[in-house]
């Protein structure tokens, strides 16, 4: 997990690599939506100085 945020009852994270079916499938179970981050806020997680 790169990073994580959370406004009031919403959390989000940022996970950085590939889902496969399996795996998005128990997501969309466990209630979680997925999707894609700007590519900026990528390179600010990856480049941050607590990495």
């Amino acid at each position: 997990m790169l990073g994580a945020r959370q406004l009031g009852a919403t959390k989000s994270a940022t996970v950085y690599g590939d889902l496969d079916d399996s795996r998005r499938r128990k997501a969309a179970e466990a209630g979680l939506e997925l999707g894609s981050i700007a590519m900026q806020d990528l390179f600010i997680h990856l480049t941050g100085e607590d990495r």
